[in-house]
Protein backbone atom coordinates (compact mmCIF):
# COMPACT_ATOMS: atom_id res chain seq x y z
CA UNK A 1 0.00 0.00 0.00
CA UNK A 2 1.92 3.15 -0.78
CA UNK A 3 2.25 5.57 1.56
CA UNK A 4 1.56 3.17 4.26
CA UNK A 5 3.42 0.39 6.79
CA UNK A 6 5.21 0.06 9.82
CA UNK A 7 7.55 -2.58 10.55
CA UNK A 8 7.69 -4.79 13.65
CA UNK A 9 11.60 -4.99 14.89
CA UNK A 10 11.01 -8.82 15.72
CA UNK A 11 8.40 -10.65 13.84
CA UNK A 12 6.95 -8.66 10.45
CA UNK A 13 4.65 -5.92 10.13
CA UNK A 14 1.56 -4.02 10.79
CA UNK A 15 -0.68 -2.26 8.26
CA UNK A 16 -1.50 1.34 8.96
CA UNK A 17 -2.93 4.09 6.96
CA UNK A 18 -1.54 6.49 5.63
CA UNK A 19 -2.41 9.43 8.24
CA UNK A 20 -0.62 6.96 10.63
CA UNK A 21 -3.42 5.37 12.45
CA UNK A 22 -4.29 1.43 12.41
CA UNK A 23 -5.87 0.61 9.10
CA UNK A 24 -9.52 0.59 9.86
CA UNK A 25 -11.11 -2.67 9.56
CA UNK A 26 -14.07 -3.25 11.86
CA UNK A 27 -17.11 -5.63 12.33
CA UNK A 28 -19.94 -5.47 14.17
CA UNK A 29 -18.34 -6.79 17.48
CA UNK A 30 -15.36 -5.69 17.92
CA UNK A 31 -14.56 -1.93 17.13
CA UNK A 32 -10.71 -1.80 17.66
CA UNK A 33 -8.28 -1.47 14.62
CA UNK A 34 -7.43 -4.25 12.59
CA UNK A 35 -3.53 -5.09 12.61
CA UNK A 36 -1.76 -7.73 11.72
CA UNK A 37 1.87 -9.53 12.45
CA UNK A 38 3.99 -12.36 11.25
CA UNK A 39 5.00 -15.05 13.14
CA UNK A 40 7.16 -18.20 12.08
CA UNK A 41 5.02 -16.90 8.77
CA UNK A 42 1.62 -17.04 9.29
CA UNK A 43 -0.31 -14.02 9.79
CA UNK A 44 -1.91 -12.80 13.17
CA UNK A 45 -4.48 -10.91 14.12
CA UNK A 46 -3.18 -8.11 16.91
CA UNK A 47 -7.29 -7.51 18.02
CA UNK A 48 -7.43 -10.78 18.96
CA UNK A 49 -5.13 -10.65 21.34
CA UNK A 50 -6.06 -9.21 24.88
CA UNK A 51 -5.55 -4.95 24.99
CA UNK A 52 -4.69 -2.22 22.44
CA UNK A 53 -2.25 -3.61 19.34
CA UNK A 54 -0.67 0.42 19.47
CA UNK A 55 0.28 -1.30 23.33
CA UNK A 56 2.56 -4.08 21.28
CA UNK A 57 3.87 -2.13 18.97
CA UNK A 58 5.02 0.69 21.76
CA UNK A 59 7.36 -2.41 23.14
CA UNK A 60 8.96 -2.93 19.83
CA UNK A 61 9.80 0.86 19.55
CA UNK A 62 6.95 2.24 17.79
CA UNK A 63 6.16 5.49 18.81
CA UNK A 64 2.65 7.11 18.53
CA UNK A 65 1.92 11.15 19.20
CA UNK A 66 -1.36 11.65 21.33
CA UNK A 67 -3.99 11.11 18.80
CA UNK A 68 -2.68 7.50 18.50
CA UNK A 69 -1.03 8.50 15.30
CA UNK A 70 2.08 6.85 14.88
CA UNK A 71 5.76 8.59 14.18
CA UNK A 72 6.30 9.29 10.86
CA UNK A 73 9.97 9.23 10.57
CA UNK A 74 9.94 5.64 11.60
CA UNK A 75 7.31 5.06 8.74
CA UNK A 76 8.46 3.17 6.08
CA UNK A 77 7.52 3.77 2.74
CA UNK A 78 7.52 1.23 -0.40
CA UNK A 79 10.99 1.87 -1.39
CA UNK A 80 11.94 0.93 1.95
CA UNK A 81 9.63 -2.16 2.34
CA UNK A 82 11.26 -3.72 -0.62
CA UNK A 83 14.79 -2.86 0.71
CA UNK A 84 14.07 -5.15 3.56
CA UNK A 85 12.41 -7.87 1.71
CA UNK A 86 15.38 -7.79 -0.41
CA UNK A 87 14.27 -6.92 -3.73
CA UNK A 88 16.39 -5.83 -6.99
CA UNK A 89 17.03 -1.94 -6.74
CA UNK A 90 17.06 0.21 -9.85
CA UNK A 91 20.45 2.27 -9.25
CA UNK A 92 23.32 0.61 -7.93
CA UNK A 93 27.37 1.63 -8.21
CA UNK A 94 28.06 -1.23 -10.96
CA UNK A 95 25.73 1.52 -12.85
CA UNK A 96 27.98 4.68 -13.14
CA UNK A 97 29.19 6.63 -15.93
CA UNK A 98 32.51 7.27 -16.04
CA UNK A 99 34.53 9.40 -13.42
CA UNK A 100 33.73 13.61 -13.77
CA UNK A 101 36.65 16.27 -13.29
CA UNK A 102 35.93 18.57 -10.01
CA UNK A 103 35.46 21.25 -12.72
CA UNK A 104 31.97 23.23 -12.20
CA UNK A 105 31.34 22.51 -15.88
CA UNK A 106 32.12 18.24 -15.39
CA UNK A 107 28.26 18.57 -14.21
CA UNK A 108 26.48 15.59 -16.27
CA UNK A 109 24.08 17.52 -18.29
CA UNK A 110 21.53 15.26 -18.18
CA UNK A 111 21.23 15.40 -14.21
CA UNK A 112 21.25 19.07 -14.27
CA UNK A 113 18.39 19.11 -17.00
CA UNK A 114 16.04 16.85 -14.95
CA UNK A 115 16.98 18.93 -11.77
CA UNK A 116 16.14 21.92 -13.51
CA UNK A 117 13.50 20.38 -15.25
CA UNK A 118 11.90 19.09 -12.28
CA UNK A 119 13.25 21.77 -9.47
CA UNK A 120 12.93 25.52 -8.57
CA UNK A 121 15.81 27.60 -9.17
CA UNK A 122 16.58 27.79 -5.69
CA UNK A 123 16.63 23.72 -5.44
CA UNK A 124 18.96 23.47 -8.51
CA UNK A 125 21.57 26.42 -7.27
CA UNK A 126 21.93 24.81 -4.20
CA UNK A 127 22.15 21.44 -5.14
CA UNK A 128 24.81 21.92 -7.25
CA UNK A 129 26.74 24.28 -4.71
CA UNK A 130 26.67 20.96 -2.39
CA UNK A 131 27.81 18.58 -5.20
CA UNK A 132 30.46 21.53 -5.67
CA UNK A 133 31.70 21.62 -2.34
CA UNK A 134 31.58 17.65 -2.18
CA UNK A 135 34.22 18.11 -5.01
CA UNK A 136 36.06 20.97 -2.91
CA UNK A 137 36.19 18.27 0.09
CA UNK A 138 38.16 15.93 -1.92
CA UNK A 139 34.88 13.77 -3.22
CA UNK A 140 33.95 13.54 -6.91
CA UNK A 141 30.66 13.28 -8.77
CA UNK A 142 29.95 9.87 -10.63
CA UNK A 143 26.31 9.46 -12.42
CA UNK A 144 23.54 6.83 -12.57
CA UNK A 145 22.57 5.52 -15.90
CA UNK A 146 19.00 4.68 -14.99
CA UNK A 147 15.92 6.51 -16.14
CA UNK A 148 16.28 9.46 -13.79
CA UNK A 149 19.69 10.43 -13.70
CA UNK A 150 21.29 9.99 -10.05
CA UNK A 151 24.39 11.92 -8.39
CA UNK A 152 26.50 9.66 -6.53
CA UNK A 153 28.95 11.47 -3.90
CA UNK A 154 32.20 9.26 -4.21
CA UNK A 155 34.58 9.73 -1.21
CA UNK A 156 36.46 6.44 -2.09
CA UNK A 157 36.68 4.78 -5.77
CA UNK A 158 35.60 0.84 -6.52
CA UNK A 159 39.52 0.28 -7.58
CA UNK A 160 40.64 1.82 -3.84
CA UNK A 161 42.02 -1.51 -1.82
CA UNK A 162 39.05 -1.33 0.37
CA UNK A 163 36.47 -0.43 -2.17
CA UNK A 164 34.36 2.24 -3.00
CA UNK A 165 31.83 4.16 -0.79
CA UNK A 166 29.53 7.24 -0.67
CA UNK A 167 26.97 8.98 1.77
CA UNK A 168 24.70 9.87 0.02
CA UNK A 169 22.77 9.89 -3.64
CA UNK A 170 20.88 12.88 -5.35
CA UNK A 171 17.96 12.35 -7.08
CA UNK A 172 16.76 15.27 -9.76
CA UNK A 173 12.65 14.24 -8.08
CA UNK A 174 13.79 15.60 -5.02
CA UNK A 175 15.66 13.21 -2.74
CA UNK A 176 18.84 13.43 -0.97
CA UNK A 177 19.08 9.65 -0.21
CA UNK A 178 21.51 8.16 2.74
CA UNK A 179 22.81 5.27 2.29
CA UNK A 180 23.19 3.60 5.36
CA UNK A 181 22.35 -0.31 3.63
CA UNK A 182 25.65 0.29 1.41
CA UNK A 183 27.50 1.28 4.21
CA UNK A 184 27.00 -1.48 6.25
CA UNK A 185 29.37 -3.43 4.52
CA UNK A 186 31.66 -0.99 3.85
CA UNK A 187 34.85 0.11 6.00
CA UNK A 188 34.70 2.29 8.68
CA UNK A 189 30.95 2.54 8.40
CA UNK A 190 30.47 -1.31 8.61
CA UNK A 191 30.89 -0.32 12.16
CA UNK A 192 27.15 0.89 13.63
CA UNK A 193 28.35 3.24 16.12
CA UNK A 194 29.97 5.40 13.41
CA UNK A 195 26.62 5.01 10.70
CA UNK A 196 24.62 6.15 14.16
CA UNK A 197 26.81 9.30 14.48
CA UNK A 198 26.66 10.07 10.93
CA UNK A 199 22.84 9.90 11.10
CA UNK A 200 22.60 11.92 14.48
CA UNK A 201 24.23 14.49 12.75
CA UNK A 202 22.17 14.78 9.97
CA UNK A 203 19.24 14.91 12.07
CA UNK A 204 20.58 17.95 13.28
CA UNK A 205 19.17 20.11 10.21
CA UNK A 206 16.06 21.58 9.96
CA UNK A 207 13.78 19.56 8.89
CA UNK A 208 15.46 16.14 8.67
CA UNK A 209 14.15 13.11 10.98
CA UNK A 210 15.79 9.89 10.81
CA UNK A 211 14.55 7.44 12.69
CA UNK A 212 17.33 5.03 14.46
CA UNK A 213 15.53 2.24 12.69
CA UNK A 214 16.44 3.02 9.18
CA UNK A 215 20.30 2.30 10.10
CA UNK A 216 20.15 -0.42 7.44
CA UNK A 217 17.96 1.38 4.89
CA UNK A 218 18.24 4.38 2.61
CA UNK A 219 16.38 6.95 3.77
CA UNK A 220 16.70 10.44 2.65
CA UNK A 221 15.25 13.94 2.73
CA UNK A 222 14.05 16.56 0.97
CA UNK A 223 15.91 18.46 -1.40
CA UNK A 224 14.34 21.72 -0.27
CA UNK A 225 16.15 21.26 2.69
CA UNK A 226 19.47 22.59 0.79
CA UNK A 227 17.90 25.59 -0.26
CA UNK A 228 18.36 26.90 3.11
CA UNK A 229 21.96 28.62 3.35
CA UNK A 230 22.56 27.78 7.16
CA UNK A 231 21.37 23.80 6.51
CA UNK A 232 23.38 23.73 3.66
CA UNK A 233 26.34 24.95 4.89
CA UNK A 234 25.87 22.39 8.15
CA UNK A 235 24.89 19.47 5.88
CA UNK A 236 28.45 20.14 3.81
CA UNK A 237 30.29 20.34 7.44
CA UNK A 238 28.34 17.01 7.89
CA UNK A 239 29.57 15.36 4.33
CA UNK A 240 33.15 16.61 5.22
CA UNK A 241 33.43 14.33 8.61
CA UNK A 242 32.62 11.39 6.29
CA UNK A 243 34.91 12.29 4.05
CA UNK A 244 37.40 12.65 6.52
CA UNK A 245 36.25 9.54 8.51
CA UNK A 246 36.37 7.03 5.03
CA UNK A 247 39.66 8.78 3.79
CA UNK A 248 41.22 8.63 7.64
CA UNK A 249 40.58 4.39 7.15
CA UNK A 250 42.39 4.32 3.72
CA UNK A 251 45.37 5.80 5.03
Amino acid sequence: MPGSGVTSRKHGWVRWSTSGTAAAEHDAHDQRPAAFNFVDGCAVNLRDREGDPRDLLRAEGVEFDTYGRANQAQRFGVDELAQLAGLPQHDTPRQFHRPRSHRNDSLDDRFVEQLTDLQDARVVAATVAVIEAWAGLGGRALYGSGGETSCFLMARGKEHELGNIWPAAIYPSGKFELVFQHLSVRPPFDAITLREQFRQRLNKLPGVNIAAAKLALRPGFSLEVLADASAREALVEHLAWFYQQAVRQAS
